[in-house]
């Protein structure tokens, strides 16, 4: 090839689902003799997934903050990635609030807030929210005390805000739930999630509660919709492995909608 001349090259592989590292070299025994010889590679990393459809929001469009690192997207993303979901990110700071079609073309929503605070939602957000049918994981360690104006987050979750805690005791009481299936504890780190969310469920399963009381993990069904929310930030929670199954158990457990009762007679 000539100086800054290109060449398409046509390639089909049927890999099996996973994470590949790709890598194009030119000249790979330097043959020709070339000025520079260090730009002949180019690496791609090729993501094949298998499982539903994930649009992950990172509203990261809060006033403040309470820790240094307040996104949680990136946790979420990683997991759902290697869980073989076919997961896409949405920066809210940069992309804005999603539209509704855009929305709905992904089979399950998660909502992540992780440390911001001060109008993290918006009334865009407010509305996507309220119209979107299909399940969704809420998580955000002030999401719910940034909702307590309105009937949109009881509305969605089946629970309404009571307090914002200062963490001291870290560990969860658990109770008997899908979410949990395989996770015999969960410790939230203080420094991580620090001021995290109590809220009392009204229609809602409690999941895990905080150790002085009141919902941190609640999950709710109501006709086809499932919700989950966490009311800390995902990754305020100790050890990766425990992180790892709640993300992939909650979205097994949304993604699970069960089939249609069999109509034997009317």
């Amino acid at each position: 090839l000539g100086r800054i001349e290109t060449k398409p090259v046509h390639l089909e592989l049927t890999p099996d689902k996973g994470i590949y590292a790709f890598k194009a070299v030119l000249d790979p025994d330097n043959a020709l003799a070339e000025y520079d010889e260090s730009n002949n590679e180019r690496s791609e990393t090729i993501y094949v997934c298998e499982k539903e459809k994930v649009l992950l929001v990172d509203d990261n469009e809060g006033l403040f903050y309470s820790t240094e690192a307040p996104s949680s997207a990136n946790d979420f993303y990683s997991i759902l990635q290697s869980n073989s979901y076919c997961v896409e990110r949405w920066d809210q700071e940069t992309q804005g609030t999603p539209s509704s079609d855009y929305a709905n073309a992904f089979d399950i929503l998660v909502w992540s807030t992780g440390d911001y605070f001060s109008s993290v939602i918006s009334n865009a957000d407010l509305e996507l929210l309220s119209n979107y049918q299909k399940p969704i994981l809420l998580e955000g360690s002030d999401l719910a005390l940034d909702m307590v104006d309105g009937l949109v987050f009881e509305d969605i979750t089946g629970a309404i805000f009571s307090q914002d805690i200062l963490l001291n005791a870290s560990d969860l009481v658990l109770r008997p739930h899908k979410i949990l299936n395989g996770i015999t504890g969960i410790s939230i780190n203080q420094t991580r999630s620090p001021y995290p969310d109590n809220v009392e469920n009204t229609t809602a399963d409690v999941v895990a509660e905080w150790p002085g009381g009141g919902a941190a993990i609640t999950a709710q069904q109501r006709n086809a919709r499932k919700t989950a929310y966490y009311g800390f930030s995902v990754d305020g929670i100790t050890g990766a492995a425990v992180r790892e199954q709640l993300v992939v158990n909650t979205v097994e457990w949304l993604a699970d909608l069960g089939a249609a009762p069999e109509i034997v007679g009317i």
